[in-house]
């Protein structure tokens, strides 16, 4: 059992430069120290996932909260994470096993989906792509895992049978879309990534890894990257963790686990804050604070500091973080309260811009909101022209002179809702 203490000094270094991101713009939201062997204590089932042996492996959950600077005290509805780092650190610190102990990096590739990532996301990260679980050894109804496929696209365990297996997805899905199932508290604002996903030349496609761990000699550290060693590591083994911009700038930490009991001065008020929580290997970590009713705001969350993270056995894998079992709800709302009705290229403004974002996503198979899926039903068609138009108001006409290459289709669905004027001369 082992204390968390979020470092007064760290950010007080944060750099001063005009490149740095805001503290705590982006943020560890959640994540998962239950041991591969263990289930959640007291009996507790995650809001998604159920009670499962390792309550679903190796994830991590972050939270946006601001985005990238404009300059003259503004800021983008959209947060630039490429190049970012999530670095992460453990020392098990038994006398008896010295040698167990291990750090790395996950960095944020150049991918285009790291580019622009709206405030109010939640990204969460599993290092597993699937999973298959069946009854076994919980007497509380929880499943034991049985198999699945590991970071580097490994299988472990049993082959999957539907016939008595479980299986849990945890794939690559990038489809956000706040509008979708109606939107409000029932919108997509997540994505969710497999650590593993590659390329076609077998690099990985949204994160690089590197670091090492050693278990049991320190003569043979195990690469991160390796089968044995996986992608990057979550425990209560004195776990820390350090979230740095693509300038190097500290942005979040560190913060993680100490036995020594350190009381760290608060940035934010001036005033000590003892540790005085600790996380077991039946627990996850989480952001506890700015529950629903208690007046949180964006500022509230860019404050964070010790004091807001606990430990528990309330586990929401992709979800408003609960405790004290489910009467304390996370309020992500401050968070995403910008977004406005017809914004597709979320610059919060509806303009001539995102009728070009619905003109270019019209037909597109899988469409988010960003591809002018306006009305969250899974297809950009006049339905989210009318959308726009009535956001943008009835004096908004485009003429089809400015988008050239609108399909017959399109121009169908233009005419449909009354928004052409004119046509393009030939």
């Amino acid at each position: 059992m082992r204390r968390f203490v979020l470092w007064c000094a760290a950010i007080l270094c944060v750099s001063s430069t005009a490149s740095a991101a805001v503290r705590n713009s982006f943020m560890l939201n959640e994540a998962n120290a239950v041991t591969g062997s263990k289930f959640l204590e007291s009996n507790k089932f995650d809001t998604a996932l159920g009670r499962l042996q390792g309550n679903g492996q190796n994830w991590l959950e972050f939270i946006t909260v601001q985005g990238d600077e404009l300059g003259g005290g503004k800021f983008k509805n959209t947060l630039d994470l490429r190049g970012w780092k999530f670095e992460w650190a453990y020392d098990k610190q038994d006398p008896a096993d010295p040698n167990q102990y291990g750090s790395g990096t996950i960095t944020f590739t150049n991918d285009p989906l790291w580019a622009a990532v709206p405030v109010g996301t939640m990204l969460t990260i599993n290092e597993w792509k699937q999973a298959w679980y069946q009854p076994g050894s919980d007497l509380n109804g929880g499943l034991d895992r049985m198999g699945g496929i590991a970071g580097l696209g490994q299988q472990r365990g049993e082959d999957y049978n539907p016939a008595v297996h479980t299986l849990k997805d945890f794939s690559t899905n990038v489809g956000w879309n706040p509008l979708a199932n109606g939107g409000g508290a029932a919108g997509d604002w997540n994505i969710n990534i497999w650590a593993g996903e590659q390329n076609p030349d077998n690099s990985f496609k949204y994160f690089n890894f590197t670091g090492s761990v050693v278990n049991g000699d320190p003569n043979n550290p195990l690469p991160i990257g390796s089968g044995e060693a996986g992608l990057y590591a979550v425990n209560n083994d004195s776990w820390q963790w350090t979230i740095k911009d693509a300038a190097g700038n500290i942005v979040q930490g560190p913060l993680g686990e100490t036995g020594t009991g350190v009381t760290a001065v608060s940035p934010i008020t001036g005033q000590p804050v003892a540790a005085n929580w600790s996380v077991n290997s039946q627990e996850i970590v989480r952001l506890e604070g700015f529950a629903v009713g208690s007046s949180a705001t964006q500022q509230k969350y860019l404050d964070t500091w010790l004091n807001n993270y606990q430990d528990g056995s309330s586990s929401s894998f992709g979800e408003p973080n609960i405790w004290s079992s489910g009467s304390g709800v996370q309020d992500l709302s401050p968070l995403r309260s910008w977004l406005k009705t017809g914004d597709a290229d979320l610059d919060g403004v509806v303009d001539g811009s995102d009728f070009l974002a619905w003109q270019r996503g019209f037909g597109k198979a899988q469409p988010s909101l960003t591809d002018g899926d306006l009305n969250g039903d899974g297809v950009v068609d006049g339905a989210d022209l009318a959308v726009w138009r009535g956001a943008f108001g009835a004096a908004g006409t485009v003429a089809v002179a400015a988008v050239p290459e609108c399909s017959t289709a399109c121009l169908a669905a233009m005419a449909a809702v009354g928004f052409i004027r004119r046509r393009r001369r030939q």
